[in-house]
């Protein structure tokens, strides 16, 4: 009997050992050591920015290499008209640009017309009275750029300057008929710089060259003076308006604004134009406070230089 209970104990404790526990879970089995993440692929690198490349400059218009400028003329209280020029930028680049910085400043505004040759050319720019240069605004001079083989035919527009080949400044004239004896290489090597023409308005350039004019009275008095004194001279140049006309403002025109009609043809061959000095830049002053202008050639096919 007492071998029985111990083995019944026996077996029940096995059993107890065995057995999980009324109401217990088993025990889940530990977990597998989780497999390494395989490495991120990276994402494609973003590539750094590149400078603008700066958009190439637009090609020079017509505006910019034939700029227009408009000159208003009157004189006194009448209204003449106006006189559109078209600047010839890329054969005369200098020349142009000297023109226009006058122009823009408002230098020539109430500058007349000092000098008029209507067989050769009108001349303004400098004066604001026949006895008064206008000299607060003036710029350097400016290279003479005659070797451009623009010729100084009617209706263009060229500098005038001193017998210095260098030396204009403000000054320019309109020639009225051809003037080849002007052109590149002149009577001293260098010429007269045309760097633009009319192209609007040449009937207000004839009325210019039409107004009466006058040996100015003090240059008459010193040629007379100079014959008493037994020396021969010629005549004193008849170029003094006796009522000047004058710009009454200058501008740059609106590109477009103008058209460009032709030239108007010749009144005179080329070649066979009157003698006559070339256009001065800013005159030599007599004691008097006029300018005295250049002496008319001797010989017709080389006309003199004036002088400063």
């Amino acid at each position: 009997m007492r071998s029985y209970l111990l083995l019944t104990g026996i077996v029940a404790t096995l059993a107890l050992l065995i057995a999980p526990a009324a109401g217990q879970t088993p025990p889940e089995p530990p977990n597998p050591t989780p497999a390494p993440a395989p490495h991120p692929v990276p994402p494609p690198a973003t590539p750094a920015p590149q400078p603008a490349v700066p958009a190439p400059p637009a090609p020079p218009t017509a505006a910019d290499n034939l700029p227009r400028v408009i000159l208003e003329i009157g004189r006194g209280d009448e209204v003449w008209g106006n006189i559109v020029l078209e600047l010839n930028r890329t054969a005369a680049p200098h020349s142009v640009e000297n023109f226009l910085r006058y122009v823009d400043s408002g230098f020539y505004n109430g500058t007349i017309f000092h000098r008029v040759l209507p067989d050769f050319v009108i001349q303004g720019g400098g004066y604001t009275s026949l006895n008064e240069p206008k000299k607060e605004g003036l710029l350097a001079p400016v290279r003479n750029e005659a070797t451009n083989h623009l010729k100084n035919l009617r209706g263009t527009i060229a500098l005038a300057r001193a017998s210095a080949p260098h030396s204009a400044t403000s000054q320019f004239f309109i020639n009225v008929e051809n003037n080849p004896r002007l052109d590149y290489p002149g009577h001293d090597g260098w010429g007269y710089c045309v760097f633009g023409r009319v192209i609007e308005g040449l009937e207000v350039v004839d009325r210019i060259r039409n107004v009466e004019t006058r040996v100015a009275p003090e240059l008459q008095a010193k040629t007379d003076a100079e014959r008493q004194a037994g020396r021969a001279v010629p005549d004193p140049e008849k170029s003094q308006p006796i009522d000047p006309p004058h710009i009454r403002r200058a501008y740059r025109a609106l590109a477009g604004a103008v058209a460009a009609p032709p030239v108007a043809p010749p009144t005179t061959a080329p070649g066979n134009g009157p003698a006559a000095t070339p256009p001065h830049g800013p005159a030599t002053r007599t004691p008097a406070g006029y300018p005295e202008l250049p002496k008319p050639p001797v010989e017709e096919d080389k006309p003199t230089a004036p002088e400063e």
